[in-house]
């Protein structure tokens, strides 16, 4: 399946996204995303921006869930086995990294990722996407946790 979007769609993607920037001075947008994110109610998040800022915060946390299950499933293990965990997750990341790269789209600029367009759509349905894929996973090693002898 080929995808094909017009030089004017991709120009429009990066427009908007630019317009979305907010004017920071002293911190990256990814920094002052995290600072703004603390307190951000998320219940019907009423735009875009908010939206991907909650995604982001929902992300940090399971992250750090899925961290933790992890350490503790590997700990459990024996040497092989951990290896063998090691390695599924190592190739998890490929595939989650792919696939998310893969499901918004094209990204919005030519090195294939949308790190300078934080606020665009492209970012908020990447980040959904990773958060729906850790979700996944944090269940899965929570099983596998329940299940260790």
């Amino acid at each position: 399946m080929a995808l094909n979007y017009s030089r004017s769609y991709v120009a429009a993607t990066i427009l908007v996204g630019l317009m979305a920037q907010p004017l920071m001075c002293g911190a990256s947008g990814s920094q002052a995303a995290d600072e703004d994110s603390k307190d951000l109610d998320c219940s019907g998040a009423p735009d875009q921006r908010t939206s991907w800022l909650c995604a982001k915060r929902d992300f940090a946390a399971l992250d750090t869930q899925l961290n933790a299950v992890y350490r503790k499933l590997k700990s459990s293990l024996n040497k092989d086995d951990a290896q063998r965990l090691v390695v599924a997750q190592r190739a998890w990341l490929t595939y989650v990294n792919a696939d998310c790269l893969f499901s918004p789209g094209p990204p919005p600029n030519a090195k294939g990722t949308f790190s300078a367009f934080p606020n665009t759509l492209y970012a908020l349905q990447h980040q959904n996407c990773q958060n729906g894929h850790w979700e996944t996973r944090l269940k899965i090693l929570q099983q596998d946790v329940l299940d260790l002898p």
